[in-house]
């Protein structure tokens, strides 16, 4: 998932518009929420000392201090933010320490941003020859107050910094494309020096606030090398390789060749393991193919219609395509196509367009797991006169007998011409390679190869350039880890990048492993991050969805190594954003992993009052369940499952993996089944045989825990709930039924009422367990919005209504003012809850918008204290102290 998160873009919004009515309710973002010694106050999970913990280390795959276990609920903090003056600072450390957020990850601070006052370089963000002492002093004081509150750091060496030229290069000059040097400052010497340098003047800074050296400080908990950035996904998923100026790609070019050099010794062996095999055997037609009619079950996918259109004529398919943009936005394919595993075949595809242009083919399931099946390829035009356009590949699954017909080939990715005519398109039986030697004749001479039909290769020269790609990335992976640990004198733990960009048996060279996701990321058709021109997904989470995020961490849990989430969100704008925090808490909670960082809390102070793609400080309706999160995530009283099993991964089969799957190298991506998430918890056994998933969802569902329930039953979003109901914690997410009641053990919902029938409902016990004595803190939302905006279906730019069924539109808003009123739903529901026998007195409070206590009339049967919600409280919680 491509996830380049400028958080500066934030949307601009509200007063002097119309405000919204009943049922909702004004919400003002405030540092000073929730209140001090509240029961919303979830402080008291801070009271350690980190200096008399010390470092974190790790143990048995999980992470340490000398007080014990450690695990993180984080936020993300970026740009300015990182750099406010002093009272500010206070009052931020205070609120995060409220939340019950025990660790920040710094991001962004090293950008070179035109703003002042964005990033550590300052006064020398020119040259980057130093530090801007006044930014390093606000830095260090925001350090000191977090420290206090028992707040760690989690920080990134390179984030989205642009390096300085240097005499030898002019990196924005010489590779535009590359934001922020990503992909190639995994090999080029003098990029890594600059990281060097970075990272040894950084932690060798004093803190004039706690006398400690940033390598010597036990605050810093976390390190990460370089965010979002592997060489295997900027160069070779991303299909950026072959457009490298020479000056960078020689330099590849020369570790390719005497890695080649290296592992065979002579050309001859080389020549004899990668073979001449162009073409091997009789070739033999798949019937059905052809004709290129609809009929024949020919389909056109149009993800916009206004970029083009697509004819079937005279078995021809005719792709018209808008002048100003030419890609991604058409799909042409053939379904029912039956493929034997480990066979060899030959797709032919007869096409004109212009000289230059590009299109891509793949080979696929046709249905979930989703996946490619030995066929992913970018093929360049280089003809403007019709011609055959060969792509080979070896069928990785059987479509012929375990799964009837169930392959399809696609056409797709046109770009570069107005116009692609397709007279033909074939597969045969029978193999066909490119010649990968090519005219070379000795090492020195060996081609880098064309990475976009790298499955087109013969199967020895696929694997060893693989193995190339991997050893280029562990050589620098190892050298910057050793550099930090070494010559920065760094202590905490250190990971290199998120492990889906990279070969997941990386892990066995980082201390931990990292992970980035998002529910309904937002997309921008035009390119850019263009406020004007994009959307977000609106849905909820909870229907089947083979793109649930959830589950697509499973596989990246790699055992005996902590995992950590360090960026997750579901971004503004979603009606169903409520879902963030609470469901990740699960996924962290009942799969015993050790961190998540929320994305993003702020990453402006120049306007506190504004809403962004990735806001937590003014989403209430995303921060109300914090203090669920953090209990649920830190507080350790809620058992995570009990079944555990691990499914193994070679390095060769990864390595394969690593050619079909330009998103990510994993056997297990896309195949792991809704019980995988809620039957027990999952790892990948790094170098242990794989195993086949269906044998995984059996191991974890014959035990299944009878807590969590997630019911994928339909199509229909309003078939589909989540329960958990555990003695600490629980939690619903669904839409009304026609009962409307909802129990969890000793705690009912009843007689729910929303705008268009969703609810998300949270309990716990700050002090035991649910219907014991002490604090109770329940919540009750839905959806919130904001005043000054216009809320749009962005594919028919009509209106969206806060009532109604408006999911699985694309949603997209228009700005009408310039300040901000959120308004949260208030949701009508009946609560009750039996308390345990002993408990003798019961009082319902709310907490009021600005923080004050409303009393809220409660009754008493026997042992059942019951309230109603009601939207003219103006609030999602309700405290129910119990005595």
């Amino acid at each position: 998932m491509a996830r380049i998160l400028f958080l500066f873009l934030f949307i601009s919004m509200f007063a002097g518009a119309a405000e919204y009515t009943a049922p909702f309710s004004p919400w003002k973002a405030s540092l000073a929420f929730p209140p001090a010694g509240s029961a919303f106050d979830m402080k008291h999970l801070n009271n350690y000392d980190i200096d008399s913990n010390g470092f974190v280390t790790i143990r048995d795959g999980r992470f340490y201090t000398k007080g014990g276990r450690l695990r993180f609920c984080g936020q993300n903090l970026a740009f300015n933010a990182m750099f406010p003056p002093h009272a500010l600072a206070e009052q931020m450390a205070e609120h995060l320490a409220r939340q019950g957020v025990n660790a920040l990850r710094v991001v962004s601070i090293d950008n070179i941003s035109g703003t002042p006052g964005y990033n550590i370089w300052g006064k020398y963000a020119a040259t980057q020859e130093q530090f801007d002492p006044d930014q390093m002093e606000k830095l260090d004081y925001f350090f000191w107050q977090l420290k206090q509150r028992g707040i760690y750091l989690c920080f990134d060496l390179h984030f989205n910094r642009v390096y300085p030229d240097t005499p030898k290069y002019s990196w924005k000059t010489l590779w535009p494309k590359g934001t922020y040097c990503k992909g190639i400052d995994n090999f080029i010497p003098e990029l890594i020096d600059l990281q060097k340098k970075f990272t040894t003047d950084f932690f060798a800074h004093v803190n004039p606030y706690t006398k400690l050296a940033y390598r010597d400080d036990p605050q810093f908990a976390l390190i990460e090398i370089n965010n979002e950035n592997a060489f295997y996904r900027e160069m070779i998923s991303s299909r950026k390789l072959p457009e490298l100026p020479e000056v960078f790609s020689s330099i590849l070019k020369n570790r390719w060749n005497d890695f080649l050099l290296k592992k065979y010794a002579s050309f001859p062996a080389l020549a004899a393991s990668w073979g001449n095999d162009r073409a091997s055997g009789a070739h033999a037609a798949i019937d059905g193919i052809m004709p290129l009619t609809k009929d024949n079950k020919w389909q056109a996918e149009i993800t916009d219609p206004s970029k083009g259109v697509i004819t079937f004529a005279d078995d021809v398919i005719d792709l018209t395509l808008a002048t100003q943009e030419k890609k991604g936005f058409f799909n042409v394919l053939k379904t029912g196509l039956a493929f034997e595993k480990g066979k060899a075949y030959t797709l032919t595809v007869t096409l004109k367009a212009k000289k230059g242009a590009v299109f891509s083919v793949n080979a696929m399931r046709m249905g979930p797991p989703w996946g490619y099946i030995g066929l992913v390829a970018k093929i360049k035009v280089d003809s403007s006169e019709m011609k055959p356009y060969k792509a080979g590949f070896v069928a990785t699954v059987d479509t012929k007998t375990a799964e009837p017909n169930y392959g399809r080939i696609t056409i797709r990715d046109f770009e570069g011409s107005d116009r692609f005519v397709i007279s033909s398109v074939t597969v045969e039986e029978g193999a066909y390679a490119v010649d990968a030697l090519g005219a070379a004749t000795a090492f020195g001479s060996i081609a880098l190869p064309d990475t976009g039909n790298l499955t087109s290769y013969p199967a020895a020269a696929q694997k060893d350039f693989m193995e190339f790609i991997h050893a280029l990335e562990k050589d620098y992976w190892v050298t910057m880890r050793d550099h930090a640990k070494n010559a920065a004198g760094i202590r905490a733990p250190v990971t290199g990048t998120q492990i889906d960009y990279t070969f997941a048996d990386m892990a066995e060279v980082y201390d931990y492993v990292d992970f980035h996701a998002y529910w309904q990321h937002p997309a921008f058709p035009g390119g850019g991050w263009d406020g004007k021109n994009y959307y977000v997904g609106n849905t909820s989470m909870l229907p089947p969805s083979d793109g649930n995020t959830l589950m697509k961490m499973m596989p990246y849990r790699v055992k005996g190594k902590p995992f950590v989430v360090s960026e997750y969100d579901h971004p503004f704008a979603n009606d169903y954003a409520g879902e963030s925090a609470p469901f990740m808490a699960l996924m962290q909670n009942l799969h015993d992993l050790d961190g998540v960082f929320f994305f993003c809390f702020l990453s402006t102070l120049d306007n506190l009052n504004s809403i962004g793609y990735f806001s937590y400080f003014n989403n209430f309706i995303k921060s109300h369940t914090m203090p669920f999160t953090a209990y649920l995530i830190r507080g350790g009283t809620v058992p995570p499952f009990a079944n555990e099993v691990s499914l193994g991964m070679t390095h060769d089969a990864l390595l394969g993996a690593s050619v079909l799957n330009p998103g990510s190298p994993n056997i297990y991506y896309r195949t792991l089944p809704l019980a995988a998430f809620t039957g027990g918890r999952f790892s990948l056994a790094l170098g242990a045989a794989p195993a086949e998933v269906s044998a995984a969802a059996q191991s974890l569902s014959t035990v299944p825990d009878k807590r969590l329930v997630w019911t994928q039953v339909s199509n229909n979003v309003k078939d589909n709930y989540l329960s958990f109901n555990d003695r600490n914690a629980k939690l619903y997410a669904g839409w009304t039924t026609a009962e409307n009641r909802y129990r969890l053990g000793n705690v009912t919902l009843s007689d729910v009422t929303s705008l268009n029938g969703y609810f998300l409902f949270t309990v716990f016990s700050k002090d035991g367990s649910v219907g014991g004595r002490g604090t109770h803190i329940v919540t009750l939302a839905s959806k919130n919005r904001y005043s000054g905006l216009d809320y749009l279906n962005y594919d028919t730019k009509t209106p969206v209504g806060t009532g109604g069924d408006s999911h699985g539109i694309k949603m997209t808003t228009k700005n009408t003012a310039s300040a901000q009123t959120e308004y949260i739903e208030g949701v009508t529901g009946e609560i009750s809850l039996t308390l345990d026998a002993g408990v003798t007195a019961a009082a319902v409070t709310a907490i009021a918008n600005g923080g004050g206590r409303l009393e809220i009339p409660a009754r008493r049967d026997g042992q059942t204290v019951s309230f109603t919600a009601d939207p003219k409280y103006g609030t999602l919680v309700y405290i129910i102290e119990a005595h």
